[in-house]
């Protein structure tokens, strides 16, 4: 019978590590084969043998049984490899670690997702022990957020997913002076490949939020109206369930493995930086500031000719100030997160309003296919209510402009919570 749960053991060591002798480390990374898949699998897959470094660990207690993949001898990376075959031979799901704590649970006062954080880190971190940190617990955090993908469509688990993964592609652009070329191309195309999934179905998330249903709210008395609402919905149950069969698909599992494979050889001291320096010598205040001047400068730039830009370049500053946000937010611990907590409210507030915009114009695109007819023509009544929408929302431009104004001279005036360093 295949195994409903695989485990990872893995030797772990460093400053932040628990285990400070040569003991294997109990940190995991879980596996679960879908029930229906083992069934479909158990008279046609036999099951994979490990490679001759681990060693299978099989355990009791749980209905299907668990195989526990330890490094017993060589290098981590034949742990790796031994799951990587096992990868390919069993229809398995990186759903959550142990490390961090449970499975959020589901109740009336227990949210059904894990946030996913920031971490603490001091000025005078080494980049390798600051960047594997960083990397260990967002992972952690997806893996979570995805097994709870499994059995709910709440939109936080999504966006959790997506915000977790875009604070990790902000932390490595901090430490991408250290990185060496091939490092930081794995990396993030592996970070890529775990969110594109994930676009989508959050687009339809914030259509129906912030778009639908304000105005559907508004203009009660539009039947079509509703019935846009209710294709939408069923638009998104669509874009869930890809999401789910994207999590549950090999290459998201193997884009998963290299990046805690990387992550863990980079705790043992295995990679190295752009210049051949050890990572390990490298402060991350320094590469912080570095970031965070960098990043401002691109607001800035565009931001002082606000009063002038078109939708195009108001796009552009949205991006540029989002990235300024999780710059910071990851940043904010090396500097004092409570210096650091004006100057993100202020990038939040600026982003809100110039996401506005930018969703009326996704919306706009998601509408359109919503009112699209199977017969590749046009829902009349559809495009009407999505029409009446975008007019809805159009309404309060001139409103968003003078809240973008008076946000941005906020901004503008705010003394960067690094200068004092």
């Amino acid at each position: 019978m295949l195994p409903s749960l695989i485990f990872l053991s893995r030797v772990r060591r460093g400053p932040r590590s628990s285990a400070a002798s040569d003991e294997p480390g109990r940190g995991r990374v879980r596996y679960i084969a879908r029930p229906a898949l083992r069934s479909a699998l158990e008279a046609e897959a036999p099951a994979p043998s490990p490679a001759d470094a681990a060693e299978g660990l099989p355990a009791s207690g749980v209905g299907g049984g668990i195989l526990e993949l330890r490094l017993v001898s060589s290098e981590p990376k034949a742990l790796f490899d031994a799951a990587r075959e096992l990868v390919a031979a069993v229809p398995v799901q990186i759903t959550s670690p142990s490390q961090h704590g449970p499975l959020p649970e589901r109740g009336a006062d227990v949210a059904p997702w894990r946030d996913s954080a920031a971490v603490d880190l001091a000025p005078d971190a080494p980049v390798a022990e600051a960047l594997a940190a960083v990397l260990d617990r967002g992972l952690d955090d997806l893996t979570v957020n995805a097994a709870c993908l499994e059995g709910d469509d709440h939109p936080e688990i999504v966006h959790q997913m997506r915000v977790g993964l875009r604070r990790l592609r902000s932390f490595i652009r901090i430490c991408r002076p250290a990185l060496a070329e091939d490092s930081y191309a794995l990396l993030r195309a592996r970070l890529r490949e775990l969110a594109a999934p994930l676009g989508p179905a959050r687009d339809i998330d914030v259509v129906i939020e912030d778009i639908l249903e304000p105005a559907a709210r508004y203009m009660s008395n539009e039947p079509e109206l509703h019935r846009l609402v209710e294709a939408a919905e069923a638009a998104r149950r669509r874009r869930y369930d890809e999401v789910r069969g994207a999590v549950a698909a090999r290459p998201y599992t193997e884009a998963l493995l290299d990046l805690r494979e990387w992550t863990h050889d980079l705790a043992l001291g295995g990679h190295d930086a752009e210049s051949g320096e050890p990572l390990s010598a490298l402060r991350l205040g320094d590469l912080a500031v570095r970031a965070l001047r960098r990043q401002r400068r691109r607001v800035r730039r565009i931001g002082d000719h606000i009063h002038r830009l078109d939708a195009h370049e108001r796009h552009e500053l949205r991006i540029a100030i989002k990235r300024l946000r999780y710059v910071a937010e990851s940043c904010a611990s090396v500097f004092g997160a409570r210096r650091a907590a004006r100057y993100v409210r202020r990038l939040a507030a600026l982003q809100k309003v110039l996401g506005v915009e930018n969703d009326v114009a996704v919306a706009g695109r998601v509408l359109g296919e919503l009112a699209s007819a199977p017969d590749g023509g046009r829902d009349p009544g559809l495009t009407f209510a999505a029409g009446k929408v975008q007019g809805f929302h159009a309404a309060g431009a001139a409103k968003r402009r003078r809240r973008l104004l008076k946000r941005w001279k906020r901004f503008s005036t705010t003394k960067p919570f690094w200068r004092a360093r």
